[in-house]
């Protein structure tokens, strides 16, 4: 059976494909899963390869002062973590915190306070 043939099989039986390249059939079915149990202002960025990653990383950076301290806490470089929060902020439609400057450290931002609620609510329900 030619490729072509399985994906008109697979999308005639909605059965889920993955991306050329992307992640394994089970990971995808468990980001499926994992996002429709997840509370709905979450959803939006629940998409995609990493995503419970990245709300994990944005709920343990909200605990320092800054992104940059962040990073360094968690141990990664700063523009990873910067990118990170910046596409969770594109992908739930707003800012989340607002960026430390000189002598004041960075908030959360009414939306950043409701999107951490929902995250400690979800990794509550996940842990055994």
């Amino acid at each position: 059976m030619s490729t072509a043939n399985m994906a008109r099989w697979a999308k005639t039986h909605n059965i889920p494909l993955r991306p050329r390249g992307g992640s394994s059939h089970s990971q995808v079915l468990r980001a499926i899963d994992q996002a429709s149990r997840a509370p709905s202002i979450l959803r939006p960025a629940l998409g995609g390869q990493g995503a419970s990653e990245r709300l994990s990383r944005f709920a343990a950076a909200s605990d320092y002062p800054s992104l940059g301290a962040a990073a360094s806490g968690l141990g990664l470089n700063t523009f990873t973590l910067v990118a990170q929060i910046n596409r969770i902020e594109r992908e739930l439609g707003g800012p989340l915190l607002v960026r430390a400057e000189r002598g004041r450290p960075m908030t959360l931002t009414p939306l950043g306070k409701k999107v951490l609620k929902a995250i400690r609510k979800m990794q509550d329900n996940t842990m055994p």
